[in-house]
């Protein structure tokens, strides 16, 4: 399906008719050539860095059947394209965590429950909630982490969810839970407060 004005006047068109435009059928080697045609142009009146390859789509867990791989597979025959770094999992944890701790952080063996059930007095759930997401994973779902998080209920461990939504978690643990609703977009300020606060302290790990 093709714009009407776009496919009347190519690029040219602008804007126009993007929010009343009627959409065109047309066969799969007329919008080949359509697309062919734009990369092109782009690639020869730019340079192949004005053509946006980060496209998510949605894939299976494989790398045929991946929109993203394949898509880059064919920009990159195109002379390249620009893209991103990390995931919309993790956000800019995967940028900034090498200056922080040293590693990669999120994608890496993480603490296991026995040690969190063992050693933890306090959980802050900040922008996560571990009873949904753990529910989701990219091959299958991760089940035994309902029983760590039961485990800490059971030993009376406080939570704190930094959220501005009550995640289902926090409902989990009951009178156990605090809940700390920061209004949109001061998020950022909150955690250099936090740390300004822990360094002036000394309770900081230098």
């Amino acid at each position: 399906m093709v714009r009407k004005s776009w496919l009347e006047k190519g690029h040219r068109a602008g804007g126009e008719g993007r929010e009343s435009d009627q959409f065109v059928r047309v066969s799969w080697e007329k919008a080949a050539k359509l697309v062919a045609g734009e990369l092109k142009r782009v690639r020869e009146t730019y340079d192949p860095g004005a053509i946006w390859g980060g496209s998510y789509g949605w894939m299976r867990t494989s790398s045929v059947g991946n929109a993203r791989n394949l898509l880059q597979r064919v920009l990159n025959l195109n002379g390249g394209y620009t893209t991103y770094t990390g995931d919309y999992s993790t956000g800019c944890a995967q940028v900034v965590l090498p200056y922080v701790i040293g590693s990669n952080g999120v994608y890496e063996q993480v603490t296991s429950w026995e040690l969190i059930n063992e050693k933890t007095e306090l959980v802050v759930l900040w922008g996560a909630d571990p009873t949904i997401t753990n529910d989701i994973d990219w091959c299958t779902t991760i089940h035994e982490n309902a029983g760590g998080l039961l485990a800490l209920k059971a030993r009376g461990v406080k939570v704190v969810a930094i959220n501005p939504l009550k995640p289902d978690t926090a409902e989990c643990f009951g009178d156990k839970a605090q809940g700390i609703a920061p209004r949109p977009g001061t998020d950022v300020a909150m955690m250099l407060g936090r740390t300004s606060r822990a360094c002036a302290s000394g309770s900081s790990p230098k």
